[in-house]
């Protein structure tokens, strides 16, 4: 076998054992972005401002604060928002949260299908 043929041949069985491990390399796309397009908390200030592709913020609050109202805008219908491990429910898109003394961390998860993206915000309680 000259070398061409058995470059081809190479070339052949590679692409092959691809197309069968279900990777199709000529047609794979980039996967989808899952995110919010807002996220506030009731009378807080977030730093940095919330820009959706910003996963940490922090944010204080008077010590008297014992809970927060988050609120999450979806940016599909189809996506699951989770604040605190608990789903909210669409259509409300907020949940209140108890604050621990000193700093409680707030996690906001969303997800669609397989795939998340996951929100925290750690609240301070002033002095």
């Amino acid at each position: 076998m000259n070398t061409r043929k058995l470059m081809k041949f190479t070339i052949g069985v590679v692409l092959a054992a691809i197309v069968l491990a279900g990777c199709d390399l000529l047609t794979q796309t980039e996967p989808e972005i899952v995110k919010i397009n807002d996220l506030t908390i009731e009378n807080v200030t977030l730093s940095p401002e919330f820009d959706w592709s910003e996963l940490e913020y922090t944010a204080t609050v008077p010590a008297e604060t014992e809970t927060v109202t988050v609120s999450v805008e979806r940016d599909q219908d189809e996506d699951t928002v989770r604040i605190n491990s608990v789903e909210v429910i669409p259509g409300s898109g907020s949940k209140e949260v108890d604050l621990d003394p000193g700093e409680s961390t707030i996690s906001i998860r969303v997800s669609r299908g397989a795939q998340n993206t996951a929100y925290t915000v750690a609240v301070t309680r002033g002095d």
